[in-house]
């Protein structure tokens, strides 16, 4: 008899080296099958024979792009089991923003296997094919180095690199109205956090049903670093401050096209459009889950 649960481990994580022992030592403690991706057994061929000997819920044990290939495979089928995370990533973004111990691996993986699910939303998205995001979308801007510059990343990359930073002519459809503006980035969030740990959407949540949009124009370099911290510490206001919408579907079209990042992985520069799917997946969360609307 298939266990009801599963692991799906990624051994290229960043924080992958000498997890694997521990993973398979919980395993055994739960009856449960630990399942290595390879490149001739990728995320997606773990999922589709989970799902085919009835696991109820599958625990991944890597980084966000580990997790958003899970997700999206997952959300091919009707009947999805859980979703628990052990994160091993350099961003764990996701992770973050539902409270799931980082650093701790096994205090993630006793989360992961003993706590309650809860509903969460994700987000159906087109970028030339269909496609699926857990956590977030940025587009333009982003840091080259998010280990090294952290939270702040974005800020400070837009302000050293100002002279650089490409500026784009963007259409915004969200839900039935349009907005045009010239920025030097902009997110489509589901989740809170990006860049590991940069708080982008700070009233995001993961089962509200809603997209939280955040779009940095085009400012001078102290005007940009200011609107960015005061973005952060909550204090947002005037006609050159960060903008934010909410929206149940966002279309992005922009001049020139924006490179985007999904879930933490780079994309080709292309037009996109992105909508909530409402409380499509069930999650484990930590104790602590700051963009979950209930505890």
């Amino acid at each position: 008899m298939a266990s009801s649960t599963c692991v799906i481990f990624n051994p290229n994580a960043s924080a992958a080296r000498g997890v694997e022992p521990l993973l398979r030592r919980f395993g055994r403690s739960h009856g449960c099958d630990v399942r290595t991706i390879t490149e001739a057994e990728p995320a997606n061929i773990h999922v589709r024979s989970a799902i085919e000997q009835g696991v109820r819920r599958v625990i991944v044990a890597g980084g966000d792009g580990t997790v958003s290939r899970v997700v999206d495979a997952l959300a091919e089928h009707a009947e999805r089991p859980e979703l628990g995370i052990v994160p091993l990533g350099t961003g764990n973004d996701f992770a973050r923003s539902i409270g799931v111990p980082l650093g701790n691996p096994e205090a993630a993986l006793a989360v992961a296997f003993e706590a309650e699910a809860v509903p969460i939303d994700i987000v159906r998205c087109y970028d030339g094919r269909a496609g699926h995001v857990i956590n977030a979308v940025t587009a333009g801007f982003a840091p080259a180095d998010k280990a090294r510059w952290g939270a702040f990343a974005y800020w400070m990359t837009a302000a050293t690199e100002l002279g650089t930073l490409p500026e784009f002519d963007v259409v915004l459809t969200l839900d039935k109205a349009s907005i045009r503006s010239r920025v030097f980035g902009l997110a489509i969030a589901n989740g809170r956090f990006v860049g590991g740990g940069f708080t982008i959407a700070r009233d995001a949540y993961l089962d509200d049903g809603f997209l939280d949009v955040v779009v940095v124009p085009v400012l001078p370099t102290m005007d940009l670093l200011a609107a960015g911290l005061n973005y952060v510490t909550g204090l947002v206001g005037g006609a050159d401050s960060i903008r934010t919408f909410k929206a149940r579907s966002v279309s992005v079209t922009s001049a020139p096209p924006m490179p985007f990042s999904i879930d933490g992985e780079s994309k080709r520069e292309v037009e996109a459009a992105f909508d909530v799917i409402p409380h499509a997946l069930r999650v484990v969360p930590g104790p602590q889950a700051p963009a979950l609307s209930e505890p």
